[in-house]
């Protein structure tokens, strides 16, 4: 998400932490609390839910699109 390249030893994730962030969001481009939550992997409920917002925006974006 950030514009700079980091290594993750910089930044103390490992490679394995790394494959698990959606998002990723460097200490200096993020508040505490935006960065805490972005940080973390998005699974199962949580995931879900998000996924299905995803979709209903997307044809939600194709219906305009259409009437326009």
């Amino acid at each position: 998400m950030c514009a700079d390249w980091l290594h993750g030893v910089c930044v103390n994730i490992t490679p394995s932490d790394a494959e698990k962030f959606e998002v990723y969001v460097c200490p200096r481009c993020s508040t505490e609390k935006k960065q805490e939550f972005l940080n973390k992997p998005i699974t199962g409920e949580t995931r879900h839910r998000l996924l299905h917002l995803i979709e209903q925006l997307l044809v939600s974006e194709s219906r305009e699109s259409v009437c326009v």
